[in-house]
């Protein structure tokens, strides 16, 4: 490396003082103090170029009068002898120049070395520096030798690495002399490493005779951070000013008031950018509203007395709307006092004008559906009437329709039109149904379920479907729907409002209609719950048992009217009280608890039984269900409890037993009837033969009427067993109990002992009934002896007969019974009466309370068989020690009374010659009727059943007369075998036989009323009578 060897030079005074550092001053005094010793250096500077050119002149002036001489001598021959020859050159002026520029050197030198700027001198490439002044070293941190000692790469380092290319190519293009002085910032690094900016002017010099860039450094870091720091604050206060809603601004104090300055956020407030905002002088004032520029113009001047004035106006946007604007202005003066500009600031005030328009129609809305609720109007028209009087009022509309859709979109009844529109409306017919397919506007509400704005109604739009002849003309047109669970249920429709229809119109009258609807369906519900609360009222006080609402403490809360009937106390007595008060005993309440208990923790209902007590201290059987009251947290909040009065039921639970055990006796009967019916009329046919065929002194004639007598005795037990069931075919006729009574007044006489009174007490108006006296007969007797067995001392019996009425209530205790007159006839006695526990069983089959051997238990039952088969009812009524009375009730019977006939005469039996065809299946009986009809005249075919009677029928060529048969056979039965003959002998006659009762032959469908049926056991003359009567019921006497 070969280094230049600076010429030292004294330095100057102050030369070498190091830079002011602006430690503790902000970065604007460090700059302006950088920028006034800049000034005073330059100042310094040209003060001593000044006195330096006045020294040089004053020199020169006293150099004129000497001259310096350049000699140069060489020896010569001049005419042949040697000879000098001397060229002399006048260097006066050249000496005075190298010595001018000798010492302006050196005056430059102590120039730059006093410089408080950087200078520095590079040569060659890659550059080297070749001279470096103090301050130049002091900015870098280094001292002038170690700059002057650098290498090529030690001395490019100075540079900063992102700096250093375009660096070295403007030192490139200066060196080569393709550029000239050029003012440049780059970035250089000290030798602590710390970057400084630097502000350098480079331009190419000659240095010693060689290419030269000479560099003016400048430390500008300080202004750099002050700029910096400017620059931000500058960015922070156009941030603020722009990112803030409200757009500052300057404006003219004369004039238009035209704006002069806005800041950029002009465009967001108003769609116009500054410029726009600040070209035209009269561009403020032509865009606020006409409505409201006069009155801003007119206020505005006020600012010069009062220095503030706010405004709200609204503003023409660049797209075409107007916005609202907030304008706040205030007045800027001089230090005199003089008015100098206006400075404002604008804040969008849209969206506030939009609330509070939005909450001046929520309130008007809100007042109008206050009023809807509080008024009380009288149908729902009223309702709709006035709700389009309010909804044109808050969409500022002229007309108004409202109308209910039906469930399937379909069909729009026209609830109501407006007075106003009913009024310009010219259409002669005015319907009140159409079909949403066939509207226009209003039916897209309901097709596109949306609100549908037309705002120009003339236009063409594809939704229009026209409007007859006579329609109210239409300017604009605002269509509501109203839904409810997924549908449409209501449009409204409002139109020509005097201004467009907008977001404020669509959402007010959507609020008000959801509104309205909701009036309704309250109104509809508290019609509905109105309704429901009197049909429950009704339901409830009509319920014939009675309710009770217990709450959760088992306090009574509500009662209906028939818990006061089945008890005797009134809501008052029972309300707020415990259930304890209603049972006679605490058993019975304690019990009833458990139940509660039981039923609030499972949460279902329970059914039981209780005794229950009425306010008068009667008792009477109660069934209860209890159902537990849940709310909708599953907590109980009390109970329902319906008691019914089951007293009666119980009754006749009792008497349906007593019934059922009779039927079963009678099943009993009826299943051994028919074989003990079929031994008794063998037994009573062969023993009246007998019996006639014997002389009266022959003594074996009163075996024979022994055993004919043991034969009836027989059938008379047969009969009390199937009346037990009201199974026997009885024959009845129109009779009046008190000829019956009367006629049995000696037999019963006979019955009781003589230690017995008997009275009878009749009631000489006493109606007819409907019944069989030999039946009737067999009920007193019955009845008489039971009272004599219960007088054992003696006593008084006593029969009454009396017309009497029942009622509903005897009714609902008799099933079967119907209310109505009726003929009583009673028997009492005086003897040891009944407890309730016997009471409860005198009619059941064979139940006694006489000694064993002394009675069968069937007489009571027997009665009661034949009262209910003859239509009636019986009641007892009785208490130990003080007698039995027993009441049995007939229907009345209209008709003519029987005269009764005198007993036949079996010695004088009509006879015949026809031919009788004769089939039972049982022998026995079967031979004893041939014989009695063979010996009555008859031609007798026998058959031992259907099949074999049909044989015979078809054998049989001559003609049949009466087909005498037994109901009940194998194979074939009576019936069947009667409709079969008839189909081949149409003038066959037919008596039908039978030992079951009418009820087990009953059901055989084939027997009609044609068809006389004769009952086992049955005498021969009544056989012989009854043949007669068939075979001559056409008119054909006997046959010979």
């Amino acid at each position: 490396m070969i280094k230049k060897k600076k010429d030292s030079m004294p330095s100057p005074e102050g030369s070498t003082k190091k830079h002011a550092k602006a430690s503790g001053k902000s970065q604007r005094e460090s700059c302006k103090e950088l920028k006034q010793r800049n000034a005073e250096l330059i100042a310094s500077t040209e003060t001593l170029r000044k006195k330096i050119i006045k020294q040089d002149m004053i020199e020169k002036e006293l150099r004129q009068s000497e001259i310096v001489l350049e000699i140069n001598g060489s020896m010569v021959n001049y005419k042949g002898q040697k000879a000098i020859l001397s060229i002399n050159h006048d260097i006066t002026q050249r000496k005075c120049t190298e010595e001018a520029l000798r010492e302006s050197e050196e005056k430059y030198r102590l120039l730059v070395e006093s410089s408080l700027q950087g200078i520095c001198i590079a040569q060659g490439i890659p550059p080297l520096l070749v001279f470096v002044n103090p301050a130049f070293a002091e900015m870098l941190g280094y001292t002038v030798d170690e700059l002057l000692s650098l290498s090529h790469e030690e001395t490019q380092r100075l540079i900063h690495p992102e700096d250093r290319a375009i660096f070295f190519q403007r030192y490139r293009e200066r060196l080569e002399g393709k550029s000239t002085i050029l003012r440049h910032e780059i970035r250089a690094v000290r030798k602590d490493g710390s970057v400084r900016m630097i502000e350098l002017i480079g331009s190419p010099i000659k240095y010693k005779g060689q290419p030269a860039v000479q560099a003016v450094f400048q430390d500008i870091s300080e202004r750099k951070m002050a700029e910096e720091q400017i620059l931000i604050a500058n960015e922070r206060l156009k941030y603020l000013l722009t990112s803030t809603p409200a757009v500052i601004y300057t404006a003219k104090i004369s004039g238009d008031y035209g704006a002069t300055y806005a800041t950029e956020n002009i465009v967001l407030l108003t769609g116009y950018n500054s410029k726009e905002f600040t070209k035209e002088s009269n561009f403020w004032k032509e865009h606020i509203h006409p409505e409201d520029v006069q009155r801003i113009l007119g206020e505005l001047p006020d600012i010069f007395e009062r220095g503030y004035h706010a405004y709200d106006y609204r503003f023409l946007h660049k797209n075409g709307g107007y916005i609202w604007i907030r304008d706040e202005m205030r007045l800027i003066k001089d230090k005199e006092g003089n008015p100098l500009e206006i400075v404002g600031y604008m804040t969008d005030l849209t969206e506030q004008k939009k609330s509070e328009i939005l909450q001046r129609k929520d309130e008007q809305r809100a007042r109008a559906l206050l009023s809807l609720f509080q008024n009380t109007f009288d149908s729902t028209e009223a309702i709709i009437s006035f709700a389009m009087e309010v909804a044109m009022k808050i969409a500022e509309s002229e007309l108004c329709f409202i109308g209910f859709i039906d469930e399937l979109e379909s069909i729009m009844f026209t609830h109501l039109w407006s007075e106003k529109a009913m009024k310009k409306c010219a259409i002669d017919y005015k319907p009140v149904q159409f079909s949403i397919s066939e509207a226009g506007l209003w039916g897209e509400t309901v097709r596109q379920r949306k609100v549908i704005v037309v705002n120009n109604y003339s236009a063409p739009n594809p939704f229009k479907k026209g409007i007859p002849t006579g329609h109210v003309k239409i300017k604009r047109f605002l269509g509501i729907p109203v839904l409810h669970d997924g549908r449409v249920v209501m449009v409204c429709g409002l139109a020509n409002k005097k201004k467009d229809y907008d977001e404020f119109d669509k959402l007010q009258i959507v609020l008000f209609m959801q509104g309205l609807w909701e009036m309704i369906c309250n109104r509809r519900s508290k019609e509905e719950i109105e309704k429901k609360k009197a049909e429950f009222e009704a339901i409830f006080n009509s319920i014939y048992d009675g309710v009770f609402f217990i709450d959760a403490q088992h306090h009574i809360q509500m009662i209906n009217p028939a818990v006061t009937r089945m008890f005797g106390y009134t809501f008052e007595e029972l309300r707020g009280k415990t259930t304890e008060i209603l049972y006679p005993k605490k058993l019975e309440y304690d019990a009833k608890q458990e139940i509660l208990k039981e039923c609030r923790r499972t949460f279902d209902s329970q059914l039981f039984e209780m005794v229950c007590q009425r306010k008068d201290g009667t008792e009477f059987c109660s069934e209860l269900i209890t159902t537990p009251i849940i709310d909708s947290q599953g907590d109980s909040l009390g109970f329902i409890s319906i008691h019914r009065d089951i007293t009666e039921r119980k009754q006749l639970e009792a008497q349906l037993l007593q019934s059922q055990k009779l039927e079963a006796v009678g099943q009993l009967a009826g299943g051994v009837a028919h074989d003990f019916n079929n031994l008794l009329t063998v037994i009573m046919g062969y023993g009246e033969l007998l019996f006639k065929q014997l002389q009266s002194s022959d003594p074996l004639r009163d075996y024979a009427k022994s055993v004919l007598n043991s034969a009836r005795r027989g059938a008379d037990f047969t009969n009390q067993l199937l009346a037990l069931s009201s199974r026997h075919a009885t024959h009845k006729e129109v009779l009046n109990l008190n000829t019956v009574v009367a006629d049995t007044d000696n037999i019963l006489n006979r019955l009781i002992s003589e230690h017995i009174e008997m009275m009878t007490i009749l009631d000489p108006t006493l109606k007819q009934v409907n019944a069989n006296p030999t039946q009737i007969v067999q009920v007193l007797m019955n009845l008489a002896v039971n009272a004599r067995d219960a007088m054992p001392h003696g006593g008084l019996l006593t029969i009454c007969t009396a017309n009497v009425s029942l009622d509903e209530a005897y009714s609902r205790r008799h099933p079967g019974a119907t209310p109505g007159p009726y003929v009583m006839i009673s028997v009492s006695d005086t003897g040891h009466g009944m407890d309730a526990n016997v009471q409860a069983h005198i009619f059941e089959p064979f139940f006694t309370t006489k000694e064993k051997g002394k009675g069968t238990g069937l007489g009571l039952s027997a009665v009661y068989g034949i009262v209910k088969q003859s239509g009636g009812h019986i009641e007892v009524e009785s208490a130990p020690g003080k007698g039995s009375t027993f009441k049995i009730y007939f229907p009345c019977a209209e008709g003519i009374l029987e005269v009764p006939r005198p007993p036949p005469d079996l010695t004088d039996l009509p006879r015949g010659t026809e031919t009788i065809l004769v089939v039972e299946d049982e022998e026995a009986v079967r031979s004893f009727i041939c014989k009695v009809l063979r010996s009555m005249g008859y031609r007798i075919l026998e058959g031992c059943n259907g099949v074999e009677a049909l044989k015979i029928s078809k054998k049989y060529h001559d003609p049949i007369h009466l087909l005498l048969t037994d109901v009940i056979m194998p194979r074939l039965s009576g019936s069947e075998l009667a409709k079969l003959l008839l189909a081949q002998r149409p003038e066959l006659k037919i008596l039908l036989i039978s030992g079951y009762t009418d009820g087990e032959i009953g059901s055989y469908s084939d027997i009609t009323a044609d068809m006389p049926l004769l009952q086992k056991p049955f005498s021969t003359a009544i056989l012989a009578r009854l043949v007669r009567k068939i075979l001559d019921a056409d008119g054909v006497g006997p046959q010979h």
